[in-house]
């Protein structure tokens, strides 16, 4: 990804796993990631953009630095290859639920 940002305006970058590839940035402290849906759903955006149905991680999950980060996708690498399989032409919808401003 080219000058794409995550959370707080960190860097995307992509960790190669062999057959899969994850995009994945740094978040300084944990409010942070826990702020940051906006920029997860715009990186997950841009990952559709280049025509490969993505399997978005679920948000906010973290990993102590990349070796354990590619480590616990590698643990899962064939359920992950068999969902992305299975996903390949869908496309990820975002639902947002507010509270009605309505009475009844």
């Amino acid at each position: 990804p080219c000058d794409l940002v995550g959370i707080d305006g960190a860097t995307v970058r992509a960790l190669d796993l062999r057959q899969l590839v994850a995009w994945v940035s740094d978040a300084e402290s944990k409010s942070a990631a826990l702020s940051g849906v906006r920029e997860h759903d715009a990186v997950v955006e841009a990952a559709l953009s280049t025509g490969v149905t993505p399997l978005p991680a679920r948000f906010g999950q973290r990993f102590a630095d990349d070796d354990a980060c590619v480590a616990g996708i590698g643990r899962e690498a064939r359920a992950v290859s068999r969902l992305l399989g299975a996903m390949q032409g869908l496309v990820e919808m975002t639902l947002i639920l507010a509270p009605s401003t309505k009475r009844v």
